[in-house]
């Protein structure tokens, strides 16, 4: 562990490794496109990239400097920008061979703008399908007017489109109205494909599906799948066990300071908690300051040494409380686990998100700079 860090994030590369691995042999000869916007979702986006590098295609990122992040580390894979790429940037990320997205015929007009004479660049078409987010766009969910877009963007000078994708809504819903939406997305999606190609206008790579897609639709893979939680061990249990995937990091924050307290004492801002008898608080150096959610207080557990303990009272900024009256031996200078394995006990993402009904993306993602990453080897030791 880091000497005497407030908090920190471990994480297990040759994990990550063998998830892409494991995904990859689920999804067969389907190309496999792995998702590290958000800095690899708050793991680090050079570390991620240097560990799927061998067993991805594609990858796919949410800016531009997470696209040129990637290239830094020598990790040469074809690259998607997914979001939106400012006009001062397409030079470079024509220089570097990276991709972009292209979402209406005035983005495409923009970025044709911003290049030299004779230069090109590569896109890959959104359409939106029902998400309605980004790509072309049909009032009506029209294919043909969605063609017509499509049609226009095929044809102009110094864009290469190499690729054309949807993204869904609602994959990996139990909901039948949700997969029946699911469904008719991805209809008019091969309409809009179908329709382009027998005007013979060759559209690259064509694919659809999410994470939870993978699991649910995979009669919808198409050419190539993108692929991000299930990578780093994090989503629904049986999902994860389906796809024989593990959790790829443990988040541990320093014990700064156990006291005993009295029955009826007071616990955090408002006064929120009360205990019920003498108990056992420890203080964790860990808060919404460093990404945890202020309302994660009241039952959100945590390990400590291979026992299970919950966050008592507000969550404050740098710190949050525990009620540890359970635990054996535990001291300041220990460190507890918020999530991942501690002893042969584990914390999975997905039971902490599931109390302050948030997405395991959004938790994982909000883990900021002050706490450190630290990165280790299939032993533990640190690389």
């Amino acid at each position: 562990m880091p000497n005497d860090s407030r908090c920190y994030l471990e994480v297990i590369p040759s994990m990550i490794h063998q998830n892409g691995l494991k995904v990859h042999q689920f999804i067969g000869n389907t190309k496999l496109m792995s998702v590290l916007k958000g800095d690899a979702y708050g793991l680090g986006i050079q570390r991620c990239a240097l560990a799927l590098k061998d067993v991805t295609d594609w990858f796919a990122v949410a800016t531009a400097e997470e696209a040129l992040a990637i290239r830094e580390v020598a990790v040469e894979k074809p690259i998607l920008v997914l979001g939106y790429v400012p006009s001062s940037q397409i030079q470079e990320m024509v220089r570097h061979q990276i991709t972009l997205t292209v979402i209406s015929v005035k983005d495409v007009e923009r970025i044709q703008s911003a290049l030299e004479k004779d230069e090109r660049v590569q896109v890959h078409i959104a359409v939106d399908t029902g998400l309605t987010r980004i790509g072309l766009f049909s009032q009506t969910m029209t294919a043909s007017e969605l063609v017509e877009q499509a049609r226009i963007i095929l044809k102009m000078d110094g864009i290469d489109v190499t690729g054309i994708f949807t993204h869904f809504a609602v994959a990996g819903s139990s909901d039948v109205k949700d997969q029946n939406f699911t469904t008719s997305q991805y209809a008019l999606f091969r309409e809009v494909v179908s329709l382009l190609e027998q005007e013979g206008y060759l559209l690259g790579i064509k694919h659809c599906c999410n994470s939870n897609a993978i699991l649910e639709n995979p009669d919808m893979y198409e050419d190539m799948v993108r692929c991000g939680k299930f990578l780093f061990g994090f989503g629904q249990s049986h999902d994860l066990d389906l796809l024989g995937c593990e959790l790829a990091f443990n988040l541990q924050a320093r014990v700064v300071r156990v006291a005993m307290s009295t029955a009826n004492t007071n616990i955090g801002y408002g006064r929120v908690y009360k205990t019920q008898r003498p108990s056992k608080i420890a203080t964790i150096s860990f808060g919404f300051g460093d990404g945890y959610r202020r309302e994660m207080g009241e039952n959100t557990p945590v390990l400590v040494n291979g026992n299970r303990a919950k966050i008592v009272g507000r969550v404050a900024m740098d710190y949050m409380m525990i009620d540890a009256t359970e635990i054996p031996d535990i001291s300041a200078g220990d460190y507890v686990t918020l999530m991942g394995h501690n002893d042969s006990k584990v914390i999975m993402p997905n039971e902490v998100s599931h109390l302050v009904n948030a997405s395991t993306n959004e938790i994982i993602g909000n883990l900021n700079k002050r706490v450190l990453r630290t990165y280790l080897d299939e032993n533990g030791k640190e690389i």
